[in-house]
């Protein structure tokens, strides 16, 4: 049965001449690893116009395809870097800074996403830098384009820093009063014109009354056969009839006041708005017990992940933290948390532990994402994931790290992350498993075009 799922699409002009404006590609591939079922050897992709079609072992073949021979590769979904600056500068910001977007940051040429691209991703969250509510992420596509053309999304998460709480936890507390007293604002504002509503509709409601006891006045009689009216005369002068004609006119809507734009991802957080999402960054268990202490303040369900530096200055493969502290608390609120593909050690002792995979048995969704923005960073990637696998970590949960579970963190689940009808072709293709030993990636396709043939690297 869940094999038969994979079978999804039809090909409307299957068997038949290409249209005009539809473009099919066709990938015949010795292993789909589509994230969303089980793997398939020697399946089919069809493409059309950017987004899969269908996928499976038997699939009509539409005539005219652009065929894509990768009977010697595995394919699977691009992968989706959740936290980057990209070749961005390094500019920070502090204090409260909602209005702001890393999208406003992109200069409009290819160098800072070539290693991306190459590195197999087909997704990245560029985030705005600093303390506090540095501003929102967004999402792009590391291609050579304009900067419309490059965004995918221009508020995928809001950036919330709370590494150092001591000193950023009184600060974003503030940001959220404020939010609040933007939402106070709005509903006081909501009332009075309510009332004001109320109170004119009393008023018209009694001079309609007035009105209609004057007319009902029995010793004013109609005229018997009154002289007909002449145009003129029936055509009421510029201000008669004023009064009837606003009584007939339906209630006008409410405008509400104008939100501060700094704080305004913050009101939609406390609003519980489907589109909004924070990703609150921790580099301690401290950071998890502050922020949900903060968010007690609040009867919303506000919408956060977490991501975790989990990594320092001394050594980037066994970085100390003590976030496994908290993974019960996080795994019983099912929270997503990305982290590096790190093991760590346990502060200042040369025990090690596997952070991701006390978390993922805790319950939480993991993501990974790369321990550094360089093209060593990116091209080691899988690497290192595949090594966290040996030691105990999923293999399935790790694929969902980098694709599916990553695209829902920004929001992007409905078209990202899995190989199925409807997403977009974003798809990488390697001449082996992914977490394998010196696997590579051969090539890296965006909506159906390929963007980049990495070199094969010694």
């Amino acid at each position: 049965m869940l094999l038969a799922a994979l079978f999804v699409g039809t090909i409307a002009s299957a068997g038949s001449a290409l249209a005009a404006d539809d473009e099919f590609v066709v990938i015949k591939a010795g292993r789909i690893i589509p994230v969303a079922g089980e793997e398939i050897e020697n399946g089919t992709i069809v493409v059309r116009n950017g987004k899969i079609e269908a996928v499976g072992k038997n699939v009509e073949i539409p005539r005219g395809a652009k065929r894509i021979d990768a009977s010697d590769m595995t394919v699977m979904p691009g992968l989706v870097n959740v936290r980057t600056r990209g070749g961005l500068d390094s500019y920070r910001r502090a204090g409260t800074n909602g209005q702001l977007t890393a999208a406003q940051e992109i200069y409009e040429h290819d160098d800072m996403f070539e290693d991306l691209r190459e590195g197999g991703f087909t997704t990245a969250a560029l985030y705005t830098l600093g303390s506090g509510i540095s501003g929102r992420a967004s999402a792009v596509r590391p291609i050579v384009g304009s900067a419309d053309e490059i965004v995918v999304e221009e508020s995928a998460y809001t950036c919330i820093s709370f590494t150092r709480p001591a000193n950023e936890k009184n600060a974003i507390r503030g940001a959220f009063k404020q939010a609040q007293a933007e939402i106070d604002k709005i509903e006081k504002a909501r009332k009075a014109w309510e009332e004001q509503q109320k109170k004119a509709a009393e008023e018209a409601k009694k001079k309609a009354a007035e009105e209609g006891d004057k007319g009902g006045d029995p010793k004013k009689q109609p005229e018997k056969n009154p002289e007909p009216k002449s145009r003129a005369e029936e055509t009421p002068k510029n201000g008669d009839d004023k009064g009837k004609d606003d009584a007939k006119k339906e209630p006008e809507e409410f405008v509400p006041p104008k939100i501060n734009p700094a704080v305004e991802p913050l009101v939609d957080l406390l609003r519980e708005d489907d589109d909004a999402r924070s990703l609150v960054e921790i580099s301690r268990a401290e950071g998890v017990l502050h922020f949900e202490d903060l968010l007690d303040d609040y009867d919303a369900e506000i919408a956060h992940d977490y991501i975790v530096a989990n990594t320092d200055s001394a050594s980037r493969f066994f970085g100390q933290t003590d976030v496994f502290l908290v993974a019960e608390q996080l795994g019983e609120a099912k929270a997503t948390v990305a982290l590096m593909p790190n093991l760590n050690s346990v502060p200042y002792t040369n025990e090690r532990v596997h952070i991701p995979l006390e978390l993922q048995r805790a319950g939480c969704s993991i993501v990974f994402y790369p321990a550094s923005d360089s093209e060593q960073g990116y091209r080691d990637f899988l690497g290192r994931i595949g090594m966290l696998v040996r030691w105990g970590f999923p293999r399935d949960a790790a694929l969902a790290a980098v694709t599916s579970n990553a695209a829902a963190m920004l929001g992007l689940e409905e078209r990202l992350g899995t190989i199925e009808a409807e997403r977009d072709a974003n798809l990488i293709f390697l001449d082996g498993d992914p977490f394998a030993p010196f696997t590579q990636i051969k090539k890296v396709m965006i909506e159906g075009k390929v963007v980049a043939e990495p070199e094969t690297k010694p």
